[in-house]
């Protein structure tokens, strides 16, 4: 039989973070201006993927603040 590798959970911690915060910023970006195209058409569509980006700029830099907060800690 072959010996198993022992478990990193720290890395798979991580990643599954990392994979995480990556489907939330698509999820806000991605169904937020579809559902902005569907009630107020195209024009407002422009505006709110904009506020949308930023509003993913803002969490992906709160969120690099605190990864770098538990890297010290």
């Amino acid at each position: 039989m072959r010996e198993q590798k022992p478990t990193d959970l720290r890395s798979q911690r991580k990643q599954m973070e990392n994979r995480l915060a990556l489907a939330v910023v698509l999820f806000l970006v991605v169904v937020g201006s579809a559902g902005i195209a569907l009630a107020y058409g195209n024009r407002a569509l422009i505006l709110g993927s904009l506020c949308l980006i930023l509003g993913s700029l803002l969490f992906g830099l709160i969120w690099g603040i605190l990864t770098l907060i538990e890297r010290w800690v």
